[in-house]
């Protein structure tokens, strides 16, 4: 669960990108911390946490394996979305459903009381 957060998102956008290609980590860094910014908002990880390099790493944004595991999801999704959207309207629907469905997997685990969850 460790893993760098860009280079893991470079390897889910494809073979376009190596771990040592810095070229496109300005945009890429930019659209993974907007992403983060609405899994903040949304009470998932601090409202200060920003990805600023290949060094920030899944740790970095929380200790709880599940909700880092939703984040990814989110923000793997967003950044496709973003960065590199595809151009079949239906794909894109897809990324957009499992993004949603992230987000509100994060907010119901994170607000369980405010959702009606856990009774």
């Amino acid at each position: 669960m460790a893993g760098s957060i860009l280079n893991d998102v470079k390897k889910f956008l494809g073979d376009t990108f190596s771990d040592d290609d810095s070229f496109f980590d300005t945009s890429l860094l930019m659209s993974i911390n907007m992403a983060v910014s609405t899994i903040a908002q949304n009470g998932g990880c601090e409202d200060d946490f920003v990805v600023e390099d290949e060094c920030t790493t899944w740790n970095d944004l929380s200790s709880n394996v599940m909700l880092v595991n939703f984040a990814k999801v989110y923000i793997f999704n967003q950044v496709k979305l973003e960065f590199d959207p595809p151009q079949n309207s239906t794909l894109s629907a897809q990324y957009k459903e499992k993004a949603d469905e992230a987000l509100w997997r994060i907010n119901i685990m994170v607000n369980p009381k405010e959702n009606n969850v856990y009774g």
